[in-house]
């Protein structure tokens, strides 16, 4: 029993090591778009991993602009005129700090623009 419960207490003690740095930076994602498609993904960036598209590259957008995609230096592709809304939603932790962004975009090009491509998610 004694080998059994050392074992659980450094497993234990290795999740808290591990964990609270990565949950640090650990966000979801959601899109909705006009058309009533829903996409969803998660993020974390201590260690890049998640089931974006792109984990590094999301990592490194969101570290240049301090964890706040209010804050992302918009990409500048040329975008159609359409009009078919994608709402955006991010919720989460980054560097300790609660994350709650919310935003319509007018499609889903303007919402990679100015996310640099973290969305869309799909």
């Amino acid at each position: 029993m004694a080998i059994f419960e050392t074992i659980t207490a450094v497993a234990l003690a290795a999740a808290s090591l591990a964990g609270p740095e990565n949950a640090s930076y650990a966000l979801r994602l959601s899109q909705t778009d006009s058309s009533g498609g829903y996409a969803r993904a998660t993020l974390t960036c201590n260690e890049p991993g998640g089931s974006i598209k792109d984990p590094a590259k999301a990592c490194e957008v969101l570290e240049a602009a301090g964890g706040k995609f209010s804050a992302i230096e918009e990409a500048s592709t040329a975008c159609p005129l359409n009009f078919a809304p994608v709402n955006v939603t991010v919720t989460g932790r980054w560097n300790g700090e609660a994350v709650d962004y919310k935003k319509e975009f007018s499609n889903a090009c303007t919402a990679g623009n100015a996310t640099q491509n973290i969305f869309p998610l799909k």
